[in-house]
C-alpha cells in the first residue's frame, strides 16, 4: 500500500505571473488616479489661494479705512471738545455781562429813586452851586448826559450779550452738526468694522481650506510615492516570474521530449544503494523521511527519462547537477558511509519505485525563482 506523503502543491507560475500582472496594472491605475486627484487638489487650492488674496486685500483696505476713520472721528472729537469749550466760555461771559448790566440798571434805579425822592432839593442844589445861568444850562447838561452814559452802558452790555448770545447758539448750532457728523462716522465705523470682522472670518476659513488642501496633497504625494515604489517591485516580480515561467517552460518542454521507460527495466550495481543513501544524506539528512524518499525519487525519475544518464552514477555525478558530487562532501560522505538508516530506506524506497513528486526532475532550496509543483519539508520539488 503507497503511503499518504505530506505533499503540498503550491500556485502555479502563470496563476503568480498573473496576478502580478493585475497588481500592476491596478497600480498604474492608482497612480493615475492619484495624480489626477493632486492636479484636482492643486488647481483648486490655487482657486483658494487666489480667492485668499483677494479677501486679504479687501482686508487691508478695510483696515485702510478703518485707520481713516478713526483719525476724522478723534478730529470730530477734538472738534466737540473746543466748541463745547467755547460754547461754556461764552456762557460765562454772557453771565458776567447780565450780572453787568443788572448792576447798571440797579445803579440807574438808585440814581433815577434819589433824583425823584430829592425832587426840588436836588435842582436847587443844582442852581445854587452855579454862578451864572450858562453853569445852570450846563450842570443841567450834565445830568442828562450822565443818564444817556448809563443809558448807553446798559445798552451796549445788553447788545453785547445778543451778540454773545448768537454766538452761543451759531456754536450750539455748529456742535449738532459735528455731533450729527460723528455720529454718522462712527455709523460707518460701525459697518465698515463689521465687514472687516466678515472678512477676517472668510480669510480664516479660505487658510483653513488651504491648509487642509496643502495637507491632503502631501498625502496624495506620499501614496503617489508609495505606489511609485510598488510598481517599481512590481516590475521586478514580474520580472522574476517571467524568468522563473521561461524557465518551468524550458523544464516542460524538456520532460515532453523525454521518454520514460519502467523502472522496472532498470539495473542496478552493487554500490548504487550506498551511493544512493549518502546523496540522500548530503541533500536532506536533516529531513523528515518523506523529504529523502522525495530527493531519492527525483534521482529515479531522471534514470528513466531519456534525458538524463540512464544509471544512478551517471545522473548523480552528472556534471552541474548536484552540489555534493561537485563539492567532494558526497565523496567525504562515502567514505566515511555517513548515510543513515533513514536515508538507506529512502533509497531503497526510491529504487523500488515509491514516487511522492510525480514526474519532477528537480529540487531546491526555497526560491521566488522556481515555482515549485511539491512542497516537502525544506525543498522546493519542481
Amino acid at each position: 500500500m503507497t503511503p499518504a506523503w505530506p505533499v503540498y502543491a503550491s500556485k502555479s507560475t502563470q496563476g503568480q505571473l498573473d496576478e502580478a500582472r493585475d497588481a500592476y496594472e491596478d497600480t498604474k491605475n492608482k497612480i493615475e488616479e492619484t495624480a489626477g486627484k493632486i492636479d484636482d487638489l492643486t488647481s483648486e487650492q490655487a482657486a483658494l489661494q487666489g480667492s485668499l488674496d483677494e479677501l486679504n486685500s479687501k482686508l487691508e483696505t478695510a483696515a485702510d479705512i478703518l485707520e481713516r476713520l478713526e483719525a476724522q472721528i478723534n478730529t470730530k472729537k477734538y472738534e466737540i471738545d473746543v466748541t463745547w469749550g467755547r460754547i461754556e466760555e461764552l456762557a460765562t461771559q454772557i453771565d458776567i455781562l447780565e450780572d453787568k448790566a443788572d448792576e447798571q440798571y440797579e445803579l440807574v434805579k438808585s440814581q433815577i429813586k434819589y433824583i425823584y425822592e430829592s425832587g426840588d432839593t436836588m435842582y436847587m442844589a443844582l442852581l445854587r452851586g452855579g454862578a451864572t445861568y450858562s453853569d445852570y444850562i450846563n450842570r443841567n447838561s450834565y445830568m442828562e448826559m450822565f443818564a444817556e452814559y448809563n443809558q448807553n452802558n446798559i445798552n451796549n452790555l445788553v447788545e453785547t450779550g445778543k451778540a454773545l448770545k448768537d454766538t452761543q447758539a451759531e456754536y450750539e448750532k455748529e456742535l449738532v452738526e459735528l455731533e450729527q457728523e460723528k455720529e454718522e462716522l462712527d455709523e460707518y465705523e460701525d459697518a465698515v468694522a463689521k465687514q472687516q470682522s466678515d472678512i477676517q472670518s472668510m480669510v480664516d476659513a479660505t487658510s483653513e481650506q488651504v491648509r487642509n488642501y496643502g495637507d491632503e496633497i502631501e498625502s496624495a504625494e506620499a501614496r503617489l510615492k508609495d505606489y511609485e515604489a510598488r510598481l517599481s517591485k512590481q516590475e521586478e516580480d514580474i520580472e522574476v516570474l517571467e524568468a522563473k515561467l521561461e524557465e518551468e517552460r524550458k523544464i516542460t518542454q524538456q520532460a515532453a521530449k523525454s521518454e520514460w521507460r519502467d523502472i522496472s527495466g532498470v539495473e542496478y550495481t552493487g554500490g548504487d544503494r550506498k551511493l544512493l543513501a549518502n546523496l540522500i544524506w548530503c541533500e536532506a539528512g536533516n529531513e523528515e523521511y518523506v523529504g529523502q524518499v522525495a530527493v531519492g525519487a527525483v534521482v529515479m525519475n531522471r534514470v528513466m527519462s531519456s534525458v538524463f544518464p540512464d544509471t544512478i552514477v551517471g545522473v548523480i555525478y552528472q556534471r552541474g547537477q548536484f552540489t555534493p558530487a561537485s563539492s567532494g562532501r558526497l565523496a567525504l560522505a562515502l567514505s566515511l558511509d555517513s548515510a543513515t538508516e533513514s536515508c538507506y530506506r529512502a533509497a531503497d524506497a526510491a529504487m523500488s519505485g515509491v514516487n511522492n513528486i510525480g514526474s519532477c526532475l528537480y529540487f531546491r532550496t526555497p526560491t521566488s525563482r522556481v515555482s515549485p509543483k511539491y512542497v516537502i519539508g525544506g525543498h522546493y520539488f519542481y
